[in-house]
């Protein structure tokens, strides 16, 4: 997306990519005609003013051909019917506007944006969905490393450790998602040593 942006307005990469984030929308229906933006120029070009229109034009083939190719994959396994309830999508190009909105048209169900959650004490350092996947996977390896733990005692208290473990997960989840007020980030270090 962002080097089609920086080759159809003639700009930086850097500046492709601020304007995505600033400006940029998925869907061009939602840009109003009368919205202009600020292009900087290369080489000592002057800014100039452009149509946001412009730049929705140039996002909308890209996001659309993505979720084409989602779609596709989706078809080839034979699971698109068994996706009644949707798909969730995470990773920090979902926060380009109207990117939900297409996705649903594309894909055809219902689309929803996926944060991480089950997070106690850095929330506001992981809270968007840019950080979703992350957290799963480090959510994940820490409970594949209790298992592995729990697989290497007895049979009897293993199962007993698994359960245990699989307890004491579901109850951070949960008071993880009771919590409201926002945990200092110094607890970082703190999580990541209790995750590993």
């Amino acid at each position: 997306i962002t080097n089609d942006i920086a080759a159809g307005l003639r700009t930086p990469m850097a500046e492709a990519d601020r304007l995505k984030r600033l400006c940029g929308c998925a869907l061009g229906r939602m840009v109003a005609d009368d919205e202009d933006i600020e292009v900087p120029g290369v080489g000592g070009q002057k800014p100039r003013r452009t149509p946001r229109r412009v730049l929705s034009d140039i996002i909308e083939p890209r996001v659309e051909e993505i979720f084409a190719v989602v779609r596709k994959r989706i078809e080839d396994t034979g699971m698109l019917e068994q996706l009644s309830a949707g798909v969730v999508l995470t990773g920090g190009a979902v926060l380009l506007e109207g990117t939900t909105e297409l996705a649903e048209e594309v894909l055809g169900m219902p689309v929803r944006i996926g944060f991480p959650n089950g997070v106690r004490g850095i929330t506001q350092l992981v809270h968007g969905p840019q950080y979703a996947t992350g957290v799963g996977l480090v959510k994940y390896g820490a409970q594949a490393i209790a298992e592995a733990h729990a697989r290497a005692a007895t049979p009897a208290s293993s199962m007993m450790r698994m359960t245990a473990a699989a307890k004491k997960i579901a109850a951070e989840d949960e008071r993880a998602r009771a919590e409201e007020a926002p945990k200092s980030s110094s607890k970082l270090w703190e999580w990541l040593k209790a995750a590993f």
